[in-house]
């Protein structure tokens, strides 16, 4: 019987930032993860982690106790999956344990071996050997039933930490590659009541998730309902252009040079049809870069939501510039309509979004940021309207991490983390990210930075580290991500899980 690892809570160290700092409006400067804290005379002060189980320290100025995050579990194993307050974890002596994670006692431990592959509140599915998949009851640990798959198993490339299959209605998918054939990447359909190979479908590019309905591939689309049925496809010769793009419920395609097409993902029907000025270009959801787009445990990529407010969706198009110079300018189109709500054409001085000069960050609150490092400053415009809302012309702006209150919380192109006032944009913090092999993540209204060991959790008002965990990483972060009221750090092959 494999002996259950021992964890050690190494640190719960809270970080305190100098008030003096804030009072004279200098920016606020926390330490980088694992670095020391300085008091105002220049002595040299360690954050000294208490022992495990003890309190941590906190001040008027920090969060209070009951508020401070709490590492209720920690282990390293091979792979592992979820379901409510149970962590099912897998070993290299060919054990699966299921264990309650907010207390810590083992449910059961069976001697199945192999890669958990997934887990719901019936089942947890395991593949023993690359060609075989296992059911073993979620309470008991008993097998229920086994099938042998044409191909062997292979993990998806998206995938670093977490379940290699997902659960789909009645339904679990795996990924197979058959040897010798063009593409080898396979979905595999199987009842997960009873084992059953329903459907094996190639995979032409990647999987997508729009509410319940399965997108697969890129130059030819096919949708699938949670039944394993195609619901419709598109094939590569009614794309006149470009790979179709998953956005809000729709699929959005380049039916002509100046046309873009929406098919409605639920029933493939034609939402609507829109002719542009010009020749389109990219299309672009209203996503940013620290939006959680890898949900359902971070397997896939899933539909980029679109704000409820604006409803825009954009693309880029081109014109021509005194005669012979090519300028690509921002279109926003009404996702409901097809409608042309703005353009933003030479006059505006929109070009490229995404290049060197003007770059378009996304949408966020309503309100549509661009930032321009050749001019000096970032802008943001009402999504609407594309009226001008406020210009910063202290930070250029290189991506959004999330909103938190009215937090604009975003990376400049110097690599420093800020906070912006989202409705006048003016910085209230930054500093600088020396190091950047640094995960950063809001989860729960948590602004979380991940480093080697520690994970370290950020006022987003302010910009001070008020509390600090310890915890096991062998290579770092790889993601953060919500949990029925915890935050999993998921850092392969270990993974913890925190209150927040």
């Amino acid at each position: 019987m494999f002996q259950r690892k021992q964890t050690q809570l190494l640190a719960l160290a809270v970080l305190v930032l100098l008030a003096a700092t804030l009072a004279c409006g200098g920016s606020v400067s926390p330490p980088l993860v694992g670095q020391e804290t300085t008091e105002p005379s220049g002595q040299e002060k360690t954050a000294i982690p208490p022992e495990a189980g003890a309190t941590a320290r906190y001040t008027e100025t920090m969060m209070h106790e009951d508020e401070i995050p709490t590492l209720l579990y920690s282990t390293m194993a091979s792979s592992y999956a979820l379901t409510d307050n149970v962590i099912y974890v897998a070993s290299s002596d060919n054990q699966i344990k299921a264990i309650d994670f907010v207390t810590g006692d083992v449910i059961w431990s069976e001697d199945v071996g192999g890669a958990i592959l997934c887990a719901d509140n019936e089942n947890v599915y395991v593949s023993p050997s690359p060609q075989r998949v296992e059911a073993i009851d979620a309470f008991t640990g008993m097998q229920k039933w086994r099938v042998l798959l044409p191909y062997p198993l292979t993990i998806h490339a998206l995938i670093r930490v977490g379940p290699y299959c997902i659960m789909h209605g009645n339904n679990i998918l795996v990924w197979s590659e058959k040897p010798n054939y063009f593409p080898a990447s396979h979905v595999i359909w199987i009842d997960k009541h009873t084992g059953n190979l329903l459907t094996i479908q190639p995979l032409w590019g990647t999987a997508k998730f729009s509410g319940d309905v399965l997108i697969l591939g890129e130059a030819e689309v096919t949708a699938w309902s949670t039944e394993g049925e195609k619901i419709w496809e598109l094939s590569n010769e009614e794309v006149d252009h470009g790979i179709p793009k998953l956005c809000g419920g729709l699929m959005l395609y380049w039916k002509q040079e100046d046309v873009l097409e929406a098919i409605d993902v639920t029933n493939g029907t034609i939402a609507f049809s829109a002719n542009l000025p010009n020749s389109g270009s990219n299309i672009q959801c209203p996503s940013f870069g620290g939006e959680d787009l890898l949900n359902r445990m971070n397997t896939f990529i899933n539909d980029p939501h679109v704000d409820a407010e604006s409803q825009n969706i954009y693309v880029t198009a081109s014109s021509v510039f005194y005669g012979y110079v090519d300028v690509e300018y921002l279109i926003a189109i009404n996702r409901l309509t097809g409608e042309i709500r703005w353009l933003g054409n030479y006059s505006q001085s929109i070009f490229i979004p995404y290049s060197n000069e003007y770059q378009w960050l996304g949408e966020v609150d309503n309100k549509v940021i661009y930032s321009h490092a050749g001019f000096g400053f970032t802008q943001a415009y009402n999504a609407v309207r594309h009226e001008l809302l406020w210009e910063n012309d202290k930070n250029i702006l290189a991506g959004i991490i999330g909103i938190l209150d009215d937090t604009l919380v975003a990376i400049s192109q110097d690599l420093e983390l800020m906070g912006l006032d989202i409705d006048t944009g003016e910085e209230e913090w930054k500093f600088s990210l020396e190091d950047t092999d640094v995960e950063i993540g809001i989860v729960y209204n948590q602004l979380i930075l991940g480093h080697d060991s520690s994970l370290q959790f950020v006022d987003p008002k302010a910009g001070n580290v008020v509390a600090q965990l310890m915890v096991p990483s062998s290579y770092g972060f790889s993601k953060f991500y919500p949990h029925n009221g915890f935050i999993v750090a998921g850092s392969s092959p270990a993974i913890s899980i925190i209150k927040p």
